[in-house]
């Protein structure tokens, strides 16, 4: 798995959850063919690795499913957020 996307969601004095859409390639396949999307809270200086979101927020295990392209797990991550009313931007991978 590699994560392709990331998306910045604050939500409380300076504090943000991450977006991710990772690209997974199944056996048989020469390139991604499933893409999953994760919301988390991200690494910190407390938190030594990312820690998903629990619980089902609006719908988030149908999110986590994700989508068999990249443009539709993008765009379910991004309805997701505008219906938990997120203001989100993207993270530079780079």
């Amino acid at each position: 798995m590699e994560i392709v996307k990331k998306y910045k969601l604050p939500y409380d004095n300076g504090l943000h959850l991450e977006g991710q859409i990772e690209a997974i390639t199944e056996e048989g396949f020469d390139k991604p063919n499933w893409f999953c999307i994760r919301v988390v809270y991200p690494k910190s200086e407390r938190r030594k690795s990312d820690i998903e979101i629990g619980g089902n927020l609006n719908n988030y295990r149908e999110l986590k499913m994700g989508a068999e392209n990249f443009e539709n797990a993008d765009s379910m991550l991004r309805n997701w957020c505008v219906e938990e009313s997120f203001k989100f931007s993207e993270i530079d991978l780079n």
